[in-house]
């Protein structure tokens, strides 16, 4: 059974392209998640700035979509911080590349804007396109930064979008998060969400060969990593899975989601309680 291929760089392979054969990997449907987080429907209101990043880029946001989703936006907008006078909110340590992601998502619950247009009126060329909007055009170490940014701001339904999409990403592309390893354990902490999936990806579809040689190719894995895959590896009665590419890709992604509620919902909860 194939294994995945190791990722070529730091922002890993080139980001997959539509399908155009029947040879190439189509993802099975899935089952929705079963803890979806509603938009609100009161949500547009007030606009406020979010400053981001060494450039200082300005982003023009609704208020209350920020703070629905966001505990830590909520916080700091409706509190009696600096930030809930000035309703502007910076984020000098962000990256502009990455909150361009999240600004994408806080209003089309995508990480990406798939294609806008059939390449033509052909059905089955149509097809194959609207099938190609699910490649996703992102590297696998942006969708890792978003989930951490989701984590640190307090967004759990970011951090599901970015958990699937980085899911679809594997799949697609069938490559190893070998050099996000470093990058997921240095941003994260025990028990998130991303490290179950890479640690999960590397006991059900790598094998001890594999793993041994992505790791060297990709600079000796985190101390932390090895210790959790030898869990994951233990929990799976000593063996590596190997359930492959159709195994990985039907995964309940509810595995590793966070069904804990909009961000400002919870906050509010937890403050009014």
């Amino acid at each position: 059974m194939a294994t995945p291929t190791p990722a070529t760089s730091a922002m890993s392979a080139t980001p997959a392209t539509p399908a155009t054969t029947k040879d190439e990997f189509v993802m099975p449907v899935l089952v929705p998640c079963s803890h979806p987080t509603p938009w609100p429907p009161d949500c547009f209101d007030d606009i406020v700035s979010v400053i981001v990043g060494e450039e200082k880029k300005a982003f023009r946001v609704h208020k209350g979509v920020l703070t629905y989703h966001s505990a830590f936006f909520a916080a700091a907008l409706d509190g009696k911080f600096k930030e809930g006078v000035t309703q502007i909110v910076e984020l000098p340590e962000d990256e502009v590349s990455v909150f361009q992601v999240v600004y994408c998502w806080l209003y089309t619950g995508r990480l990406y804007n798939p294609p806008e247009h059939p390449p033509s009126s052909s059905p089955s060329t149509a097809a194959e396109h609207f099938a190609g909007a699910e490649q996703v055009p992102l590297f696998e170490t942006l969708i890792c930064k978003v989930f951490v940014f989701a984590d640190m701001k307090i967004i759990p339904e970011l951090k599901n979008k970015a958990v699937d999409v980085l899911h679809l990403v594997t799949c697609t592309n069938w490559t190893f998060l070998n050099h996000q390893a470093h990058y997921i354990y240095s941003n994260t902490i025990d028990g998130s969400p991303l490290r179950k999936v890479i640690t999960d990806f590397a006991a059900k579809s790598l094998g001890c060969e594999s793993f041994i040689k992505f790791s060297r190719g990709g600079a000796l894995y985190p101390t932390a990593f090895c210790l959790d895959v030898i869990a994951a590896i233990h929990s799976q009665g000593g063996k590596w899975d190997h359930i492959g590419r159709e195994g990985w890709a039907k995964i309940d992604r509810c595995l590793y989601h966070d069904h804990s509620g909009p961000g400002g919902k919870l906050r509010r909860s937890h403050t009014t309680a």
